[in-house]
């Protein structure tokens, strides 16, 4: 049977991890809200939470592959998917 169990987390391949990165230090040039980004246990804050922020929960490494080469609408489409 092949598939993702349910509720197993894959193992990034190296480009979701370069573009993890890439997209993580993209994060803090947000001026307007701040994002607040869950991943698995690790929850990273960027700026002052008090105020207006994004609560993001990443549930698929691919998110940050698809965020980097894909901008705004691959975010869309990852949130309609679950990613």
């Amino acid at each position: 049977m092949t598939g993702d169990l349910q509720g197993a987390r894959p193992e990034p391949g190296i480009v979701d991890r370069l573009a993890r990165r890439l997209v993580i230090r993209h994060l803090p040039t947000l001026r307007r809200e701040k994002p607040i980004l869950a991943e698995g246990n690790d929850v990273l804050a960027f700026g002052e939470t008090d105020g207006l922020h994004a609560n993001m929960r990443v549930h698929h490494p691919r998110f940050f592959r698809e965020t980097a080469l894909g901008g705004t609408m691959a975010v869309a489409e990852s949130y309609l998917r679950g990613d």
